[in-house]
């Protein structure tokens, strides 16, 4: 299993490393973490890491999609080039350690 997340750049890298591999400890799920810097948006930084994935989990801000449900119209363009299974998953950095 490989894990991906994304970090602008006013973000720590290893910050966000140790807390996702904290996670999937929790979890007891065994996976390599890696910390993607995006330089697209995160759409597209996904599916150009991601898109030939058996399963990818996309992580989604829930309320940004509730005030404005037309994002999501962009985004159903992007999830249809995705080759395999895809879950939407409320977006990591909205998760409490």
């Amino acid at each position: 299993i490989r894990v991906l997340t994304i970090v602008t750049q006013d973000k720590l890298p290893e910050k966000k490393k140790e807390n996702l591999k904290e996670v999937l400890k929790e979890a007891r799920i065994e996976a390599a973490v890696e910390v993607l810097s995006m330089q697209e948006s995160p759409l597209k930084t996904i599916q150009t890491h991601s898109c030939q994935s058996e399963v990818a989990l996309v992580g989604f801000n829930l309320e940004r999609l509730l005030e404005n449900p037309a994002i999501f119209e962009q985004e159903k363009r992007f999830l249809s080039k995705m080759k395999g299974h895809v879950f939407l998953v409320k977006n990591w950095q909205e998760l409490e350690l």
